[in-house]
């Protein structure tokens, strides 16, 4: 009898032990799902908040483009929200304007990034360009001879040439070709070859504003024009021709003109701004200044512009093609950026038109 209960109590200890193991395991297994729920817990936490922190800086993005959009269009910056930080950045399409809003939250070792597309203003980036650049074009630069005064930059999307003479260019040299060696700029200027392009503002959209005002209150021509002693003041300032328009000796005219085909200027003519942001002359395919004339304003071309001797601007000239400015000639931009698009009173901030959580 005594051998008999030794061997019960030997199998309820090893059931003891069995339970006990059983006991354990699930007690470990419920230690790690609390611990595992409690990770995934905190990692969702900090996710939120990362993302929470992307948005920020997206926020403080679009707020500095409503600041300063020319600055910011495309430009970085960090920030933080209490322990976390924010990254920044923004990138610019030329061919459309749109800007691009990569932000990303950082909490910890988490990281959540968010995009924004938003509608860019062409307009704002392009009046910006110009205001410090007394020639600016999609082709080639051309500067002739030592009588050429050009207090500003230069910029060209080909190369910027020069063969005679000396011109003084108090600003910078910069082209996506090359840059002539024999040109120099003044002290605290850079010539800088290879550089990227730009784009160059294409005012073809506006021509029909500018068209109806003429309408309206200015003047308009149909078909090519030739004013042998052109004496033009309209009443709102704008001058508009459907095709070529040439101007004879010992002419004026009053506000912008505008043509739909080649504008050439022969010898003395003078130009008074009537809106002083509005540009002098646009034309939609070429620009031609003879001898003697002045104008106050920008003055742009869709092909090219063809500048010599004795010209007076207080403006720039832009083209999306080659400019040529050769023999006597003193260009001084404005400081301040011009009204292309007379109707543009539009100064709602950029829309957002697309946006999503990339990781």
């Amino acid at each position: 009898m005594k051998k008999f209960r030794n061997n019960k109590s030997g199998s309820t200890l090893i059931v003891m032990i069995c339970v006990c193991s059983v006991l354990m395991l699930a007690g470990l297994a419920f230690t790690w799902m609390t611990g595992n729920a409690a990770f995934v817990s905190r990692k969702l936490e900090k996710g939120v908040r990362a993302l929470s922190v992307a948005e920020a800086g997206v926020a403080d993005m679009l707020a500095k483009l409503e600041t300063d959009y020319y600055t910011w269009a495309e430009n970085c910056a960090t920030g933080t929200v209490g322990d976390a930080t924010f990254v920044v950045s923004t990138e610019f399409d030329g061919s459309t304007g749109h800007i691009i809003i990569t932000s990303t939250g950082i909490v910890g070792n988490d990281r959540r990034t968010t995009v924004l597309e938003i509608l860019g203003e062409l307009l704002e980036i392009w009046d910006n360009l110009v205001i410090d650049g007394a020639i600016v074009c999609g082709g080639d630069a051309n500067l002739e001879t030592g009588a050429l005064e050009i207090n500003g930059d230069v910029h060209a999307n080909g190369n910027i040439n020069h063969s005679t003479g000396n011109p003084t260019v108090d600003g910078h040299l910069q082209a996506c070709g090359t840059i002539a060696d024999s040109l120099n700029v003044t002290p605290g200027h850079e010539i800088n070859p290879g550089a990227a392009p730009i784009s160059i503002p294409d005012y073809t959209d506006t021509f029909p504003d500018w068209k109806t005002l003429a309408q309206a209150d200015g003047c308009y021509f149909e078909g090519d024009q030739t004013f042998p002693h052109g004496a033009l003041a309209p009443n709102n300032g704008v001058i508009y021709v459907t095709g070529d328009v040439e101007f004879g000796n010992n002419s004026w005219y009053v506000g912008t003109l505008v043509a739909e085909g080649t504008i050439t200027i022969n010898n003395r003519l003078t130009q008074t701004s009537f809106n002083t942001n509005w540009p002098s002359m646009l034309s939609l395919e070429n620009i031609n200044l003879h001898n003697r004339n002045s104008y106050y304003g920008i003055i742009w071309a869709a092909q090219n512009i063809d500048s010599h001797n004795n010209r007076y601007v207080d403006g720039s000239l832009v083209a999306l093609g080659d400019v040529s400015c050769a023999n006597r000639a003193e260009l001084n931009p404005l400081p301040w950026p011009p009204d292309w698009d007379p109707d543009d009173t539009n100064d709602e901030p950029p829309e957002v038109i697309v946006g999503g959580w990339l990781e």
